[in-house]
């Protein structure tokens, strides 16, 4: 988990930076278009921090139920969807 964390640091500081770019380019009155398409791809680069925090955080869970050698009793019901569902394949064969 620590790794994660530090990779959501890192992400969110390029975050701040490309917000101070932002920032800057308010006062440019001919930058219209790049600015927006820039706060664009703010959003875009926003989801795929939380994508992949999510991503990884299910992923290392996974793996430390399997590494465990839990059985499926143990599991509190939240995570039995994750076990059960056969919609979340891809979730599901990590």
């Amino acid at each position: 988990m620590n790794s994660i964390r530090s990779e959501l640091s890192n992400r969110y500081r390029e975050l701040e930076k490309f917000v101070q770019l932002l920032k800057s380019l308010d006062n440019s009155r001919d930058m219209n278009t790049p600015k927006r398409t820039l706060k664009g791809l703010f959003f875009v680069h926003a989801y795929a921090i939380i994508e992949y925090v999510v991503y990884e955080t299910v992923n290392t869970t996974i793996k430390e139920i399997n590494s465990s050698l839990l059985n499926l009793s143990d599991i509190k019901c939240v995570m039995l969807s994750l076990a059960l569902s056969s919609k979340i394949s891809s979730i599901k064969d990590v």
